[in-house]
């Protein structure tokens, strides 16, 4: 039970008697301490012959005792290719670093720093530090969530740009690379606005069998639906590696699509049934737009986050 002198009341209003004068008032909350809230009931109030006032209220949400109940916040770290995230603030234990904290003061305030290895650029921030293009960023770990950055190679016609493309279009967040066979971290992308591109490069395997990955997209819950992904020679682009090939789809809610790395002879087999692209450490870019088909932006600011895999 804690008690609080309010010295600033200067009249306190009496049914239709008129107003009387107080000379000090004195509330006192039940329910113990509850920092998180600032809403109270009054329970009584009286009034002693010298004008002093005391209200008993109670804390809303006290909950016998009022203190809220610590629970464990996890971030995950996804390392970009070419790149290391350190973390100060929390122990990063392989991808993860936890906390137990309630949300507020208590809880850790972390800061990521972003290592670029020889050869590669630092490109931006997304998840939990989505938005900053510095080499560090700093956070309360308030909720669980993820944290990556994309990167880029150096030189290469435009910083990690094929010499043979266009420069990627403005926004375009450019990822890790992984064999388009291997199994692909999932990854919660957050661009930092609805005209924001995802790009992921990816290179086919060498070798002479024909395989398979499907590419998986999913909005998560609560994001606004409508994505459209290309698998193109170039990042960011809408251009699909082969026109007559099913490398372009919409997705609503969920999709999944298989794509087929396969020798020059057999393309023309596979070309009309899946997205065909060529064997032999050729590179590709997978290409995640917060559009449909037809172009038409299908997110808000805050609510494009979806996640992508391969397998």
């Amino acid at each position: 039970m804690k008690k609080y002198l309010l010295a600033a009341i200067s009249s306190l209003a009496l049914g239709a008697s008129g107003a009387l004068w107080a000379a000090d008032a004195t509330i006192t909350i039940s329910g113990g301490s509850n920092p998180g809230s600032t809403t109270y009931t009054l329970n009584s109030m009286q009034l002693d012959a010298s004008g002093n006032v005391t209200l008993s209220v109670t804390a809303v949400g006290g909950g016998g005792g009022g203190t809220p109940t610590p629970t464990q916040k996890t971030l995950t770290v996804i390392q970009p290719t070419g790149g290391t995230i350190s973390l100060s603030g929390v122990t990063l234990n392989g991808s993860t670093a936890t906390a137990t904290c309630t949300t507020g003061e208590d809880c850790p305030t972390v800061t990521a720093t972003l290592t670029m290895s020889s050869g590669y650029n630092a490109g931006n921030w997304s998840g939990l530090c989505s938005g900053s293009a510095a080499s560090t960023c700093t956070f309360t770990l308030n909720n669980s969530g993820s944290l990556s950055a994309s990167t880029s190679q150096a030189g290469g016609g435009g910083g990690g740009t094929p010499a043979n493309c266009p420069a990627a279009p403005a926004g375009t967040a450019l990822t890790q690379t992984n064999a388009f066979v291997a199994a692909y971290p999932q990854v919660t992308v957050v661009p930092m606005t609805p005209a924001s591109i995802a790009s992921y490069r990816v290179t086919t395997a060498n070798t002479s069998n024909i395989l398979s990955s499907k590419v998986d997209v999913t909005r998560t819950a609560g994001m606004d639906p409508g994505k459209y992904v290309v698998v193109s020679d170039c990042p960011g682009s809408t251009a699909p590696v082969n026109a007559n090939a099913k490398c372009a789809w919409a997705v609503a809610d969920s999709r999944q699509n298989l794509v087929y790395t396969v020798t020059g002879n057999n393309m023309n087999t596979y070309k009309n049934q899946y997205c065909v692209v060529e064997q032999g450490g050729k590179e590709y870019f997978i290409n995640v737009f917060n559009t449909d088909a037809a172009g038409n932006t299908t997110c808000a600011a805050g609510k494009c986050t979806f996640y992508l895999s391969i397998n």
